[in-house]
């Protein structure tokens, strides 16, 4: 992966730490804190890494840590 980062003139501009943790039962930040260690580890520490969780305020607690990009998705339902 590390050659198609952009940093290294690839077109990935971004990765993705985990995908609607936040709606899981628990709040498990040391897996967040691992996941991103390892992915920094892997790819640097000057990659941009976000996470992915729906609009309510408790998927977006439980679902990012400081130094990661909070990005939200939604449905076709009403709210």
């Amino acid at each position: 992966m590390k050659p198609l980062m952009y940093q290294n003139g690839g077109p990935i501009i971004s990765f993705q730490v985990e995908n609607e943790y936040g709606s899981y039962f628990t709040c498990d930040y040391n897996y967040l804190r691992h996941l991103r260690e390892v992915m920094r580890k892997f790819l640097g520490d000057d990659v941009l890494l976000f996470t992915t969780d729906g609009n309510q305020l408790q998927e977006l607690k439980c679902g990012t840590l400081q130094g990661l990009y909070s990005t939200v998705d939604f449905g076709t339902s009403k709210l």
